[in-house]
């Protein structure tokens, strides 16, 4: 499964970008973070979500943990398979995002990757509480251009 992949390799990659990302990826990851917050529209929020997460990739400075984000990301978003975020869900992915940000900005690697693991847990649950029907589903892949 695709979200046991992410599971795994965000909260490395968060990890390493605590560690070595610079402060330019830093304040892009926050530009991101308030774009989501003044957006009610969900393809934004969604294009926000996936830059916050490339960012992140990118800032890693681990090209290899980046290589396996690129490919795991073509199938890690849920919109193709109908996966959407109601307010309440868009707010409190703007939190988890805003608290790795403020752990890695501290260069606490420790911190970054536990509350990434903990928001990539939250999708997991999101997707088994609300979209169960999609676990049972081929995964699609997510071209960059959005289409399936």
């Amino acid at each position: 499964m695709v979200l046991k992949a992410r599971e795994i390799i965000e909260p490395a990659l968060a990890y390493e970008t605590a560690l070595h990302g610079p402060e330019a990826d830093f304040e892009e990851m926050a530009g991101s973070i308030a774009r989501m917050r003044g957006t009610a529209n969900q393809d934004a929020f969604l294009h926000e979500n996936r830059l916050f997460h490339e960012t992140v990739a990118r800032a890693s400075r681990n090209p290899v943990l980046e290589s396996f984000w690129a490919a795991i990301s073509l199938l890690a978003s849920g919109e193709q398979h109908g996966i959407s975020y109601s307010f309440g869900n868009r707010m409190h992915v703007v939190e988890a995002h805003e608290a790795i940000v403020h752990a890695c900005r501290a260069r606490d690697a420790t911190a970054a990757s536990a509350r990434m693991a903990a928001h990539i847990g939250e999708l997991e649950h999101l997707v088994r509480r609300r979209f169960r029907a999609l676990l049972d589903e081929p995964t699609r892949m997510l071209t960059k251009a959005g289409a399936n």
